[in-house]
């Protein structure tokens, strides 16, 4: 009976060990996504700004050449 005691301890140590590792993981796993998203957000907005500003200017340059 002592033998099951420490083997089913043993279990629940492994078990739990194993969540918390899973919970690690998941969490690493989440804000490493977040950070990913994040950073292609930004990366997009700085490019549509470029691009808008290089628009507006070509077109106010393509209407002083028109007048």
């Amino acid at each position: 009976m002592l033998t099951l005691n420490v083997v089913n301890k043993k279990n629940l140590t492994e078990s739990y060990n194993m969540k918390k590792m899973l919970g690690f993981r998941s969490a690493l796993i989440t804000s490493m996504s977040g950070l990913i998203i994040f950073c292609l957000l930004v990366s997009n907005w700085m490019s549509y700004n470029e691009i808008r500003d290089n628009t507006v200017e070509d077109v106010n340059e393509l209407s002083k050449s028109m007048v």
